[in-house]
């Protein structure tokens, strides 16, 4: 799967020209009974395909796909079933992806993976040629059972540069690590780079899971359709991101009102508490 990744975002670098897309979208799933082949599903149609797979790869909108399986579906030799499934969706500064399977006897396998690629420019004053610009990438889910979970946001500006990986995995439980200049080692999903103004720069992310059954290991899920998010900030408030999607990557601030509300309750609060302290000493 990761080596399906790296061709995708070279295809990314290559393919991209001021005439290209404004962002694009990839999603795939799939699903595999393990010891069932081709030639099982011609010979006894009535069992259902042993494998399923669907992508979709898109240009200015979102992409999703779905796959799953469950062999075999009418079998009186077979004791147990073996089902899987697979399925992911991926649109500007969000990823989701979801694996599970389950078996008693022979192997299954679901997976699925989707990213994204977008571009964006520092502007405002010329009064400097960088800005710091933060890089994070947020990821809510688990897995459990033989599965597993990795990820990762790149920056494409002077060749592909991995700034933040993420894995998840019975041998490796959940971790970023991230690598930039002067930073290699874990880290909490976040890093800040200084970047050129007034130039285009292009980034993507993605999310891939795995989910493995088997009679040794009868059930296994990697759930992370909660999702991953991709946020961008700059530091200096005098200068904007602009992006070719039009999608806003800053975390969105609570509201003024929200600031009201919460100062009004305070205040309430404390007169309430004032008061009843001021009759205790009445």
């Amino acid at each position: 799967m990761k080596s399906c990744r790296i061709l995708f975002l070279y295809l990314l670098i290559f393919g991209y020209s001021p005439l290209s897309a404004a962002y694009t979208t990839y999603a795939r799933a799939q699903a595999t009974a393990g010891n069932k082949g081709i030639f099982d599903y011609i010979d006894r149609p009535l069992l259902g395909s042993p494998f399923d797979y669907k992508e979709e790869f898109k240009t200015n909108t979102g992409s999703y796909a779905y796959a799953s399986v469950i062999f075999p579906k009418v079998d009186v030799t077979v004791l147990g079933q073996t089902q899987a499934f697979g399925t992911a969706s991926a649109s500007p500064g969000v990823i989701k992806a979801q694996a599970s399977a389950g078996s008693l006897g022979p192997s299954v396998t679901g997976s699925a993976d989707a990213g994204f690629t977008d571009t964006f420019t520092i502007t405002g004053p010329s009064t400097s040629n960088k800005k710091d610009v933060t890089l994070r990438y947020q990821v809510t889910g688990g897995r459990g059972g033989n599965s597993s979970a990795s990820g990762g946001l790149s920056i494409l500006f002077g060749g592909i540069n991995q700034v933040i990986d993420f894995g998840d995995s019975a041998s490796s439980p959940n971790y970023f690590y991230c690598t930039v200049p002067g930073n290699y080692d874990f880290c909490s999903g976040s890093v800040t780079l200084s970047l050129p103004t007034k130039t285009a720069i292009s980034f993507s992310a993605w999310l891939g899971v795995s989910a493995r059954a088997s009679s040794f290991n009868p059930s296994s899920s990697a759930d992370y359709g909660n999702t991953g998010k991709v946020f961008l900030s700059l530091s200096d408030p005098s200068y904007q991101l602009v992006t070719d999607s039009g999608f806003i990557y800053s975390p969105v601030p609570a509201p003024a009102s929200f600031w009201l509300f919460g100062s009004g309750l305070l205040m309430m609060l404390t007169r309430l508490g004032i008061r009843k302290s001021n009759e205790r000493l009445g």
